[in-house]
């Protein structure tokens, strides 16, 4: 498989080396009879090995190419074996199933479903046939069958995107206990790898803050010496009163920046200058964030953020009506409830809305499911609507039902009776007709 896809360019090649024939299609039809049975000792879902598929692969490509299959053709077989039969017939070529190839916006027919870590080399084979130790297992959305693959060949093959939350979150925890196993060999206290990691991000962090101020500090110096040009010696460089930051200020100006006060609450310096030992005093507020002590002069909450933090954080209230209290969360996340009320939201089964645990099913779907209701869509206006078991023969709404109604002359009483417009073989109203069921 050396088909490879990217957000900024994508290049399409041969997919493998198998050439999907109807000889091709009649192997996998007979392998799939014993790979999808759950009762056969090959199911494909419980296997470790795919040697026995492997085999019967390599008898066809010796008989009909010459040659023994690649690992890439391997790989490709297996897939095949995971797709329904009646997928399979719909195929004319490997490059009709969905793969995402690594990226995150490209659909796939298959999913994450959990790892394996095996004690060492041999116990368990990728369906490339390479033997691995750290096992991804992935579901085909078509047939529920499962399959193994080591985290190389999904890299190289992409049959889920690597930005995959579920597949990120696997590697991870694959990671991790790759670094135990080492720093039990290497006689390592737990963890050490993982702190050598922050340690190395956080002395990241530093170096690039540190190189930041010094290119601010560079900035400022060039700047400050710009402006004493013109008026030589009237700025000076000095520390903000409230927040300690130094910038430029004029030598007759109130030294506060204006994250701590807006620049037009500073404009007239006679009224900042009465003013100041009364309003910028009382006015203090801490930076719930950064605890940076800073002057509010525009919010009379309790919980406020100074200007630095309020461009990239944010207070809001939590939408449980229960709690209503506010939480500090960053502008780029989506969060809606605070961390408490977290902990006790979990997803409806069913609709996947937010509800309280322990409940598996919200009050809707709860209903549909003890009254065993099932949604269908209308075939007249194509809203959903709900009917039970009993009479899922219906075919559209309420609404729809009585606008699609007319009225008919029953051919045996001449009484009128309703009928639905497309019920073209009603010619008898209900009593008649049962009366005339009963005669034959």
């Amino acid at each position: 498989m050396e088909e490879c896809y990217s957000e900024n360019n994508i290049c399409k090649n041969e997919f493998t080396n198998i050439i999907l024939d109807e000889e091709l299609k009649k192997l996998v039809y007979k392998e799939i009879v014993m790979a999808q049975d759950v009762n056969s000792p090959f199911y494909l879902s419980k296997l470790r090995n795919y040697q026995v598929y492997h085999d019967d692969l390599k008898e066809h490509f010796i008989r009909f190419y010459g040659k023994k299959p690649t690992q890439t053709d391997n790989l490709a077989f297996m897939l095949l074996l995971s797709y329904p039969k009646v997928y399979i017939e719909r195929l004319k070529n490997f490059t009709d199933l969905k793969l995402a190839f690594n990226n995150r916006l490209e659909e796939s027919d298959f999913e994450s479903s959990g790892f394996t870590i095996y004690q060492g080399f041999g116990e368990a084979n990728c369906i490339c046939n390479e033997d691995i130790m750290y096992v991804h297992i992935f579901k085909n959305k078509y047939s529920g069958m499962n399959i193994q693959l080591g985290s190389v060949c999904n890299s190289r093959y992409g049959l889920i995107s690597k930005n995959d939350p579920t597949f990120k979150t696997t590697c991870k925890k694959i990671n991790e206990h790759r670094e135990t196993e080492k720093e039990r060999r290497e006689g390592l206290p737990e963890g050490f790898y993982k702190k050598e990691k922050q340690d190395k991000k956080q002395k990241k962090e530093e170096d690039k803050l540190k190189k930041q101020e010094e290119q601010e500090s560079k900035k400022r110096e060039k700047e400050l010496n710009k402006l004493n040009k013109k008026q030589p010696g009237s700025f000076k460089i000095t520390n903000c009163a409230a927040c300690d930051k130094d910038g430029i200020y004029k030598n007759n100006e109130i030294k506060i920046c204006s994250s701590c006060i807006p620049s037009k609450v500073k404009t007239n310096l006679k009224i900042m200058r009465n003013s100041l030992n009364i309003e910028i005093k009382e006015a203090y507020k801490e930076c719930v964030n950064c605890n940076r002590k800073f002057i509010d002069v525009n919010s009379n909450t309790e919980f406020c953020l100074c200007a630095i933090c309020d461009e990239k954080w944010c207070l809001e209230n939590c939408k449980f009506l229960e709690c209503q209290t506010k939480f500090l969360k960053h502008k780029t996340v989506t969060d809606l409830y605070c961390p408490d009320c977290d902990e006790k939201i979990t997803k409806c089964i069913d609709c996947k809305r937010d509800i309280l645990k322990p409940s598996e099913r919200c009050g809707n779907c709860h209903n549909k499911f003890v009254n065993k209701k099932i949604v269908k869509i209308c075939q007249y206006c194509d809203d959903e609507f709900e009917v039970k078991e009993d009479t899922k023969w219906k075919t559209s709404c309420s609404d729809c039902y009585s606008d699609n109604r007319k009225k008919e002359k029953c051919q045996d009483c001449n009484n009128y009776f309703k009928k639905m417009k497309n019920e073209n073989w009603r010619i008898r109203c209900k009593s008649c007709y049962y009366k005339n069921k009963n005669k034959v």
